[in-house]
């Protein structure tokens, strides 16, 4: 597995906690709104922010959508 899907998986887990959701309710939201690709694609420069503002930040690229 590579490390930007290590990092989508454990992204999309934590945005779960936080937010009150299931897993795979984030994971179609993020499918939907394109934030899957965004994470993943990202990965390496998303990794290196805090989980609050990276929750922000996708939260702010799916209000785009």
């Amino acid at each position: 597995m590579s490390k930007a899907m290590k990092f989508t998986a454990f992204f999309i887990e934590q945005y779960s906690g936080v937010k009150q959701m299931s897993g795979k309710d984030v994971y179609n939201l993020f499918k939907k709104t394109g934030a899957l690709t965004y994470v993943y694609e990202c990965a390496d420069a998303l990794h290196t922010l805090g989980l609050p503002y990276l929750i922000e930040d996708v939260d702010a690229y799916m209000k785009q959508k």
